[in-house]
């Protein structure tokens, strides 16, 4: 009989390999530290705005990020004119700082998701700490600021018709599915550190070698390694000395491969040799374990997206016996509309995000604005013909 639940860590699947020190997650304390907020460069390819970040911009946000003693608020997907946001606050955004290393430079967060309410709420929590755990590629943040459009209007564009966007108030920073201001996914993997030289060293095998076999990785590496320390003896052939330097390096080479053969024949004689063309054979109750828990944390997964999603009963069910995964229930949820396929971090037209909707004295104005100079000749002010609209329409 089981007499309490098990611990949620059990059913966590594996994290992704591959991020730098100053970038991870801490489940326990709710905390993804180093995500990005913000990074120099054009908007994404998709968005039409003819915008982009520079250093200004990033040091205007990292500013305003700062300026709350309690951090910017951060909120789970960016609200628009059907939800206002509330019931989406998950968090804070603490210590803003200016990330510049051998990439593109750019703000980074620390996310503290200790948010207090209801289930909802805490599934929010859940299901972005497993995604920043396990898929930090599959999103990111977004700002939600109001622009100082006055100071944008004033900046000639660039070569390539772009204008930097210039920050006036920052409203929240929020996680959304598809980022326009940051690429890469939530985390940044480019560093200089010689203890990061691990970690992106896995990110490449990851990215370029995920489903490829051992033999494979080996044999391709082999001829990278070939090809690199050839041109490295090249290179080196030219400097004073460096024949010697070679030749000793290889007689030392020689020595260490001898006494490691030497250990090797060592072991063998200690054990009966085995065949590696025929592998110990998998115990299949070990295999249906790790089935199991494969099997458990896929469904898991699945229950957070369809619950955020608000998606029925039975559907869920069909995508969880349809073996979907993680991935594809979150691909399909955003094909059928019960996800937000695009969140862009700035507002488009003349508001910014979080102001009021267009009202009907802003529709008729805006209508004598584009015809002013006629209605001026007519003898017809903006005050008068407003109201006269107004009247139409009532």
């Amino acid at each position: 009989m089981i007499a309490a639940p098990p611990k949620a860590e059990y059913f966590r699947t594996e994290k992704l390999s591959g991020l730098p020190d100053g970038a991870r997650v801490d489940a326990a304390k709710r905390t993804i530290f180093g995500a990005k907020a913000l990074e120099v460069g054009p908007l994404n390819a998709g968005d039409s705005r003819p915008w982009k970040v520079d250093e200004i911009t990033l040091e205007q946000l990292q500013r305003l990020a700062t300026a709350k003693n309690g951090g910017t608020k951060m909120r789970f997907a960016h609200p628009n004119m059907s939800n206002d946001g509330m019931g989406r606050h998950i968090g804070r955004a603490v210590n803003a700082r200016i990330v510049r290393d051998n990439g593109p430079a750019y703000v980074a967060i620390d996310a503290t998701l200790n948010a207090k309410g209801g289930q909802r709420t805490q599934d929010m929590v859940s299901h972005v700490l497993d995604l920043a755990d396990n898929a930090p590629e599959d999103f990111g943040l977004s700002i939600a600021p109001i622009l100082d459009r006055e100071a944008m209007n004033k900046i000639t564009p660039d070569e390539n018709g772009l204008v930097p966007i210039r920050l006036k108030a920052l409203q929240a920073i929020d996680f959304v599915d598809d980022p326009a201001a940051t690429r890469g996914g939530l985390f940044d993997l480019h560093s200089e550190e010689l203890q990061d030289l691990p970690a992106q060293a896995t990110n490449l095998l990851d990215t370029f070698f995920h489903s490829s076999p051992a033999e494979v990785i080996r044999q391709r590496f082999g001829e990278f390694l070939d090809i690199y320390l050839k041109n490295r003896g090249a290179d080196m052939a030219d400097q004073p000395n460096a024949g010697a330097e070679s030749e000793k390096k290889i007689a030392d080479l020689s020595t260490e491969l001898s006494s490691v053969k030497a250990e090797l024949a060592a072991l063998k004689s200690q054990k009966p040799a085995e065949s590696p063309a025929t592998p110990a054979a998998p115990n299949p109750e070990e295999a249906k374990q790790a089935k199991a828990k494969a099997d458990l944390a896929r469904v898991a997964e699945i229950n957070a997206l369809a619950k955020l999603a608000k998606v029925d009963d039975a559907t869920k069910q069909l995508m969880i016996d349809a073996g979907f995964s993680r991935a594809e229930a979150q691909d399909w949820l955003k094909s059928s509309g019960h996800l937000s396929a695009k969140n862009p971090p700035i507002s488009e037209g003349e508001g910014d995000l979080g102001s009021k909707p267009e009202t009907p004295e802003d529709k008729f104005g805006k209508e004598f604005d584009a015809a002013k100079d006629v209605f001026s000749q007519q003898g017809v002010t903006r005050e008068s013909y407003i109201k006269s609209r107004l009247k139409d329409a009532a």
